[in-house]
């Protein structure tokens, strides 16, 4: 699944549980099953997520910019072969 494609789902489940207070995550609590969703074998990918875990552990929309960054700035204008192991 593309990343993007990623992200918007979990924004949607987010702003659903969000509507209920017994279900409502905590920021941390969206950054952690947000890194976890995302399966990626690239070093670099991994690293941003590192960067996702210190520097955006409770903001859920930063995350998902800057994590959305890396993947175009690494994944654009890819390789074919390097495009499989990118998102």
């Amino acid at each position: 699944m593309p990343f993007e494609t990623y992200a918007t789902q979990m924004s949607k489940i987010f702003l659903v549980l969000d509507k209920d207070p017994n279900e409502k995550l905590s920021g941390k609590q969206k950054i952690r099953k947000f890194l976890k969703g995302i399966q990626t074998r690239d070093p670099e990918l991994i690293a941003a997520k590192t960067v996702v875990a210190h520097d955006y552990a409770e903001d859920f929309i930063d995350a998902c910019a800057y994590y959305s960054g890396e993947v175009s700035r690494l994944c654009g204008p890819a390789m074919v072969e390097r495009a499989r192991t990118c998102g």
